[in-house]
């Protein structure tokens, strides 16, 4: 679930970081912006697992055709927003996100002090890109929520979960202090554009159609 817009604002935070402080201090910052990236999965989570607890005290089941169908209709909408809209229609990467916010988050990443900082960035990060995200942790709490009824066995699967949706962040980190640099990450982006739009778009309409398939009661 990590797309590009987190990968894009750690990449320019590590950049200017890297040139104005000591490699201790911007890994130790880069630590906290991971952390803040892991907690905001985690706080969906939560809010999600309150929200399907009090579906125990009414009629309502989040299994059912009332919520799986429209869904599955999102997915479908998701798929085709992503391949035409996710990239700006440009030779860069830039992405759907309105330019006053990417600007907004840029000059943050420029000025990125302590590690409450670098928390919150990375907690930020994540947010522009909910539309496309939070229907996949919808689908995974529901999975985990069915198939694990006991709290101590979900607990640790939701936790790699989450850590697996930020693990990008940890190549990129190790990426960087292999020596690489803001230019050499934005061409690989670049490269890597036109696969990524359809990989993506793919799996999309792919969980659209095996909702469908296996959990919409016909």
């Amino acid at each position: 679930m990590s797309l590009k817009a987190i990968s894009g604002i750690f990449g320019y935070f590590y950049h200017y970081a890297s040139g104005k402080y000591s490699a201790r201090k911007v890994s130790d910052l880069s630590i906290f912006f991971i952390i803040g990236a892991e907690t905001l999965p985690a706080v969906i989570f939560v809010i999600l697992n309150f929200i399907f607890s009090s579906f125990t005290f009414t009629n309502l089941d989040p299994t059912s055709n009332l919520f799986l169908l429209p869904l599955a209709g999102l997915l479908f909408a998701l798929a085709i927003a992503f391949f035409f809209f996710y990239f700006q229609k440009s030779k860069g990467t830039k992405l759907f996100i309105p330019r006053s916010t990417a600007t907004t988050f840029m000059t943050n990443a420029q000025k990125i002090k302590f590690r409450s900082d670098a928390f919150i960035l990375g907690f930020t990060a994540g947010l522009p890109e909910l539309i496309f995200t939070l229907p996949l942790y919808f689908i995974v709490l529901t999975k985990i929520s069915e198939s694990f009824i006991l709290p101590s066995i979900c607990a640790p699967i939701l936790l790699f979960f989450i850590l697996l949706t930020i693990s990008p962040l940890f190549y990129l980190y190790a990426y960087f202090r292999q020596g690489n640099n803001l230019a050499n990450f934005a061409r690989l982006r670049a490269k890597n554009k036109t696969f990524f739009r359809f990989f993506v778009s793919s799996l999309y309409l792919s969980l659209a159609i095996l909702l469908i398939i296996f959990e919409v009661s016909l």
